[in-house]
């Protein structure tokens, strides 16, 4: 009677074991599967969709779409000056510039495993503009912490759009504009000021403008907008240009499940 007891104490067991690996074995099989659709299957299909559409593009990549190429564009790009007259777009987003120039105005581009249209017909861009509930800014789909670091007025879609954008309105009327001219003028008095004691001695001097006039820039807002100096809202300020930096480096990046709880670590750690 033991043994036979023990013998079907060990079959449920190995009943049991042989339950857990198919169990473990289906779960990966289906976790497998669906990577293999968002990653693979999902993009292919829009891709396809694009095409059918008339636009055109470069084929898509597994996860990293066209971010490398875009990256090292963006090196090549920032590696040298920029004339007055040049064209801004290569510097500024080199993939879309190249894209336009390789397939035309009807192209898109791959953030990711995300493709990004652009638009450059008149009519379609009052379409898109049109039917606001139809045309969103899918930061979550970019990237989650997109939705983090971007936000206000720009991230804000549909009524919610329009209420935020009737409070602010008021603001930027013709009258309230006219106000801040005595803030920019001294403001900018301050600045040719400063750049003609920098010439006393030599005549001329060279200096790199974009931090100069990032200063003023900020501190006629902070007149403006505060009332107060640049000095004082500096600190409010660097947190923006960090952000600003941070959203930059995340729209850069490939959107891999579950990756912004690992990105969270390194932004709170800066």
């Amino acid at each position: 009677m033991e043994m036979e007891t023990m013998v079907a104490w060990s079959g449920l067991a190995f009943l049991l074991v042989i339950d857990w690996r198919l169990a473990c074995l289906a779960v990966l099989t289906i976790l497998a599967w669906r990577f293999y659709y968002w990653a693979w299957v999902t993009p292919k299909r829009l891709e396809k969709l694009l095409r059918e559409q008339g636009f055109d593009g470069n084929p898509y990549k597994v996860l990293v779409g066209d971010l490398q190429e875009n990256s090292q564009l963006l090196k090549e790009a920032h590696s040298k000056p920029i004339g007055v007259d040049d064209n801004t777009l290569p510097r500024v987003y080199p993939i879309v510039h190249k894209s336009i120039q390789k397939y035309g105005k009807k192209n898109f581009v791959w953030l990711g495993r995300i493709p990004r249209v652009t638009i450059l017909d008149p009519e379609h861009v009052k379409e898109v503009l049109t039917y606001y509930n139809t045309f969103q800014k899918h930061f979550a789909a970019q990237n989650p912490l997109c939705k983090l670091l971007i936000t206000g007025l720009g991230a804000l879609e549909g009524d919610r759009y329009h209420k935020h954008k009737k409070i602010i309105s008021p603001a930027l009327h013709l009258e309230k504009l006219k106000g801040m001219v005595s803030a920019f003028d001294a403001v900018y008095s301050d600045l040719i000021a400063k750049l003609k004691k920098m010439t006393e001695s030599t005549g001329s001097v060279e200096l790199d403008v974009f931090p100069l006039f990032e200063t003023v820039t900020s501190d006629a807002f902070s007149h403006t907008a505060y009332g107060s100096s640049y000095t004082e809202g500096k600190n409010i300020f660097a947190l923006l240009k960090e952000m600003r930096d941070l959203t930059t480096v995340i729209q850069l990046r490939p959107n891999v499940p579950y990756s912004q709880y690992v990105q969270h670590v390194t932004f709170f750690s800066r």
